[in-house]
């Protein structure tokens, strides 16, 4: 599959995201402590989107929590055994593009 740009790092200024699509489905890069990160934007509890909020990505539907580094579930109602799936990407002369 071929590279595809997500952002430009200077769009995404750090503790913020940025939604965008990846195979179809809906997915969220996050600029938190200093890394960028992006996960298939969808809940394990119930399929529901997140945002980056107060340090944790935030499920708006149920509230279950999910760490913005790994993805791993940080609170219930999502199984704890849990992670959003990661997308893989790499910083490129300042942009954010798929892998």
């Amino acid at each position: 599959m071929a590279k595809e740009l997500i952002a430009k790092t200077s769009d995404v200024p750090e503790g913020s995201y940025k939604d965008f699509t990846y195979q179809g489905q809906p997915a969220i890069l996050v600029h938190f402590d200093g890394e960028f990160h992006a996960f298939v934007n969808i809940c394990t509890h119930e399929g529901g989107l997140c945002v980056l909020s107060g340090g944790v990505l935030l499920c708006t539907v149920h509230a279950s929590t999910f760490d913005p580094k790994t993805g791993h579930t940080l609170s219930e109602p999502a199984p704890l055994d849990s992670s959003l799936k990661r997308i893989p990407i790499r910083i490129e002369n300042g942009q954010v593009l798929t892998t």
